[in-house]
């Protein structure tokens, strides 16, 4: 396990840096899949509630399944 120095003693181990580019790349797949369906549909308000709120994909998925 590498960790990685930040400041004042503080470490980061590399686990946490692949789960949190993990989470990135979830996030960004499903937000870009809902506000291009929403776009589609001319759904204003929902795109822009997906555009704002950051959400780790919870509202994404949501919109996905339950709204659309």
């Amino acid at each position: 396990m590498i960790n990685y120095k930040l400041d004042a003693g503080s470490e980061v181990s590399s686990w946490f840096i692949l789960l949190i580019i993990g989470l990135s790349i979830w996030d960004l797949v499903w937000r870009s899949q809902a506000l291009w369906r929403s776009a589609q549909l001319k759904q204003k308000w929902g795109f822009i509630a997906l555009l704002l709120v950051n959400s780790v994909g919870i509202l994404p998925l949501y919109y996905m399944h339950f709204v659309v």
